[in-house]
């Protein structure tokens, strides 16, 4: 799995690599993905449509048997789930696709791209250059 892929994109969005000013959520951001790559400024992605077109793939490309405890963690514990540390006050009762949205982008966000070791799990090298000693995105996913 090397270079660029649809997967390692929805993976650092979800990592929180995209403009904040221009995108306020990642809900914005994956929306703005699907338009740009798939052309399509006709559907407005709904949080079922982001589970089945954008994350459902991701995760198929990149769930391997290492992160095999950490999916199903995501998807099926609920002791300390905090929704992304939302307000207190923004607590509401979620729709199933929502509520699932919310925990395969926690798994997305979760995915650790190397070992302690420095062993390369998810190559995602494509992606950056170092500026002034700092990673940064050769070119904006979105």
């Amino acid at each position: 799995m090397e270079g660029k892929t649809q997967g390692k994109d929805i993976m650092l969005l979800c990592k929180g690599w995209y403009n904040k000013d221009k995108y306020k959520t990642l809900k914005d951001a994956l929306k703005a993905y699907y338009h740009k790559y798939y052309d399509n400024e006709d559907i407005d992605p709904d949080y079922g449509f982001i589970d089945r077109v954008l994350l459902k793939p991701a995760i198929q490309e990149l769930l391997t048997d290492r992160f095999k405890h950490l999916f199903v963690s995501c998807l099926f514990d609920t002791d300390g789930f905090d929704i992304w540390k939302f307000d207190k006050m923004m607590i509401k009762e979620l729709s199933y696709e929502e509520e699932l949205y919310y925990r395969l982008t926690k798994f997305l966000h979760g995915l650790r791209r190397y070992e302690n070791d420095n062993t390369e799990l998810i190559d995602t090298n494509d992606y950056w250059l170092i500026v002034d000693g700092h990673k940064a995105l050769h070119e904006d996913i979105i």
